[in-house]
């Protein structure tokens, strides 16, 4: 990667609250569960037309256009998220396309709809639901993600609402007739952190103002999560198995080191 490309992508997008990710910055985490969600949605898109709604800066689209999708057609609201991702990832077997979630410019035209981290940003949910099942062909899937409620508060202050396993079902269920539920990550419980709240506090001042250094973060941050992760993997539950994507049905072993619960839920819908 070229020099001045690399320092490009080692800054957030300005004034985003982090809702926007770019591949090639570190984000911890979060981005590497968001590009797992893409690699898990890739096997039902080869050879298929898809549709990527709220594609942001477009790294998901990448991945399942390089994966064997047949063409992504990629949505967003932001001409500026949208000028980055076209400038970044071409537009071979890529279209990208500024749309209204409530109001996609399409017909019943794709075989696979993603929409990623989206409907918990919405105010109305059943349109958007909605809007998704009628822009798919017959037989087509839907593959969706939003964020497990467990009570307490919201995850992200951008959120509308957030779901529990049942009122998501329920919700898809009024639209799809075939739905499959899968949970993915399981988060480390915080356990001595040496730096204490100051990687997190440094996070949040970047993200808010675009100022700052990623470089400094990432090194913070892992500093604060080394005890974590090292009794992690000692006692066999490190990234590979926490971050795994299992029928939300499962049973989750239980150990102290880790949430009860998954962070993420994933749906496969059919009509």
């Amino acid at each position: 990667m070229p020099e001045s490309q690399t320092r490009e992508h080692d800054a957030w997008l300005p004034s985003n609250g982090g809702e926007r990710m770019i591949d090639g910055v570190d984000y911890g985490w979060q981005m590497r569960d968001h590009i797992a969600r893409y690699h898990f949605a890739r096997s039902y898109c080869v050879g298929k037309r898809v549709l990527d709604v709220a594609t942001g800066t477009g790294y998901g689209a990448e991945i399942l256009r390089n994966h064997g999708a047949l063409q992504v057609v990629a949505v967003d609201r932001d001409d500026d998220a949208l000028d980055y991702a076209r400038r970044r990832y071409g537009t071979k077997a890529l279209s990208w396309v500024k749309g209204d979630a409530y109001a996609l410019p399409f017909e019943a035209e794709f075989d696979v709809v993603v929409s990623y981290e989206t409907i918990e940003h919405l105010k109305d949910p059943e349109r958007f639901a909605a809007e998704c099942r009628r822009v798919l062909k017959p037989g087509g899937v839907y593959i969706v993600s939003t964020p497990l409620n467990v009570g307490g508060p919201f995850v992200s202050i951008h959120h509308e609402l957030e779901f529990s396993p049942g009122e998501f079902q329920e919700l898809l269920g009024r639209h799809f007739s075939s739905i499959e539920m899968f949970g993915q990550r399981r988060e480390l419980l915080p356990l001595v952190k040496p730096l204490g709240t100051i990687p997190d506090r440094y996070r949040e001042s970047i993200m808010q103002t675009g100022k700052g250094s990623v470089r400094l973060f990432k090194f913070l941050d892992r500093v604060n999560k080394v005890p974590a992760h090292v009794v992690a993997w000692a006692m066999g539950y490190g990234e590979s198995i926490r971050s795994q994507i299992r029928p939300l049905r499962d049973t989750l072993p239980m150990t102290p080191l880790l949430k009860p619960h998954y962070y993420a839920m994933i749906a496969i819908c059919r009509p």
